[in-house]
């Protein structure tokens, strides 16, 4: 019955603070891909390259459409007849705004690193020649400036964690250091891990945050109070019975 510390225990990731997605400016198909998940990238720097082929033809043919527009203009003009003037005023206009959408597309068909950080996900190196839709998610990154780490805490425990909880986390490339950790938010996002449900609870470093790489992983344990050992051992099976004897209770 001699009371000890009652702790959480959960799956811990490793996350970098701020966290960005490179998505496909437009539908096309992977070019040239440059990067790696778990390189380290500048902002700025040249992530993948998208085919541009039938962009720089299509391109061709709008600037010669615009330029017989322009002549026939021009014409109309010398000639002072004021429908053909605004006829080809029109095709002018047209011509103008469907180049400069090309243009645009041609402008972005080299994707480029947001932010300095660390490529997260986004392994296109066996698929050169892939098609991509508009919008699609090439690439994730982390901020090299800081980390946090995620929890995925049991939902029949999510009610006795609170923010500013303290714990203790080892993960899984270093079991022989021990770091301190603190609870700083608790969502309400749930998830299914290994077949349990459970929430996403975000927690901070005490003190200096090792060498970490995104994407780690470990487990975590944060005190949430003093308990009696006999209750912190049947917990699990009280909490099962209750609910079993409220499904079969009339």
């Amino acid at each position: 019955l001699w009371p000890v510390d009652d702790r959480v225990t959960a799956n811990a990731v490793i996350e970098g603070r701020t966290r960005q997605l490179v998505t496909a400016p437009f539908e096309g198909f992977v070019a040239e891909p440059l990067v790696r998940p778990g390189d380290r990238v500048q902002q700025g720097q040249s992530l993948l390259r998208l085919d541009t082929r039938e962009l720089v033809l299509e391109q061709a043919r709008l600037r010669g459409e615009l330029d017989q527009a322009a002549g026939r203009l021009r014409q109309a003009m010398a000639d002072r007849e004021a429908a053909a003037v605004a006829l080809a005023t029109a095709e002018v206009a047209a011509a103008q705004g469907q180049l400069s959408q090309v243009d645009g597309k041609l402008a972005r068909a080299e994707l480029r690193a947001p932010m300095d950080g660390q490529i997260v996900s986004g392994d296109w190196t066996q698929q050169v020649g892939a098609p991509v839709a508009l919008g699609k998610e090439l690439f994730e990154l982390a901020s090299a400036d800081g980390w946090r780490v995620v929890l995925h805490v049991d939902e029949r425990d999510i009610n006795r964690l609170r923010s500013g909880q303290t714990g203790e986390l080892r993960l899984a490339g270093q079991p022989q250091d021990l770091h301190a950790l603190q609870v700083n938010r608790i969502t309400a996002t749930a998830s299914l891990q290994d077949g349990v449900n459970g929430f996403r609870v975000e927690a901070q470093w005490v003190g200096d945050a090792p060498a970490l790489s995104p994407g780690m992983q470990g487990v975590a344990k944060v005190t949430v109070g003093q308990s009696h050992l006999l209750d912190i051992w049947t917990r699990s099976t009280r909490h099962w019975l209750r609910l079993k004897l409220w499904t079969w209770w009339w």
